[in-house]
């Protein structure tokens, strides 16, 4: 359960020399430890990949488990003891004037059974190169979900999934993601899966690969937490989404801030000249909501219409 991070052969004694005791190392995407020496993690998709970067690298520095206020909540072991939740939030169709889709959001609890913040664990996970196994796994429990459920029985007509950058990156997503949806013979009109405007603008050539074997599939994409990212109506032009889903920054102004009512009407003017359609995330009062329904938003999600709930209470509220 302890992670290996391989050092290239490259390294020389200054760090090896000090590593005969533990040590506290900072994880970082890079680190620049001294002039022209580097380090980056390798994520590893299973034992074969290990054994392989052992045999080609000289030095390997392994992790311990991280400890927050006594609690190991590293998430390779939340993996391992099947501690990974999936809650669900339902969204809103102002048109059909029902539920119609949902937002799956991951959860891990520690080991006394209490919810960890996700922007605890999910930092782990990705400093870790474990946010790859991590996003397989809650792709799995989602698959699971709409097969045991039948949700388009019940008028939930998708599930949007939350990608990270580290995966938007990963030349196999598309490969494995395909496989899984095969293998729990779900149809993949019924996942959307969302990227950010960041994620979109790193390794756009895999991401757009991936984007398109998976929309061949039938898999559809939304553009989440837009406005907050780079080149935010560039991004509309050329990728190739569905929905797209503007941050709740925007939200909770409307009605108070000139500029959040312009821009909230302005995207949903666009997308809908261009067949894309508009989900307002962060509605949380009716003020809100009254402001929004004059805009041409179509779907609208927050803790007015329901909160994440654990997949019983979904379950029970809504099928």
């Amino acid at each position: 359960d302890i992670e290996t991070v391989v050092l290239d052969h490259g390294f020389s004694s200054p760090l090896t020399d000090h590593t005969g005791e533990p040590f506290r190392l900072i994880e970082q995407a890079v680190m620049e430890t001294f002039p022209g020496v580097k380090t980056s993690p390798y994520v590893m998709t299973g034992a074969s990949d290990s054994r392989f970067l052992s045999r080609v690298c000289d030095n390997c520095i392994r992790f311990a488990p991280i400890y927050i206020n006594g609690q190991q909540y590293g998430s390779i072991h939340a993996l391992n003891e099947k501690r990974v939740e999936v809650f669900y939030q339902p969204i809103f169709s102002v048109k059909e004037k029902k539920f119609t889709s949902a937002e799956a959001l991951v959860r891990i609890r520690d080991e006394k059974g209490e919810l960890v913040s996700p922007a605890e664990f999910i930092e782990v996970a990705e400093a870790k190169g474990l946010i790859i196994r991590l996003g397989e796994e809650v792709f799995r429990l989602v698959c699971k979900f709409i097969k045991e459920n039948k949700l388009t029985e019940y008028g939930i007509e998708y599930v949007e999934i939350n990608l990270s950058m580290i995966q938007c990156a990963y030349e196999n997503l598309a490969t494995e993601f395909i496989q899984i949806m095969k293998e729990y013979e779900i149809d993949p009109k019924t996942i959307v899966l969302e990227i950010t405007e960041s994620a979109s603008i790193y390794e756009k050539k895999v991401l757009l690969q991936n984007m398109k074997a998976l929309m061949n599939e039938g898999v559809r994409f939304a553009l989440d937490d837009f406005g907050t990212g780079y080149s935010s109506l560039n991004h509309i032009r050329e990728m190739p989404i569905d929905v797209i889903k503007i941050d709740r920054c925007f939200v909770e102004h409307v009605g108070e801030d000139d500029f959040s009512d312009a821009f909230v009407r302005m995207v949903a003017e666009l997308a809908s000249s261009i067949g894309v359609t508009v989900c307002v995330e962060g509605v949380e009062n009716k003020s809100q909501l009254e402001m929004i329904r004059e805009m041409k938003i179509r779907l609208l999600q927050g803790y007015l219409f329901g909160r994440p709930m654990k997949i019983e209470d979904f379950e029970k509220k809504y099928l």
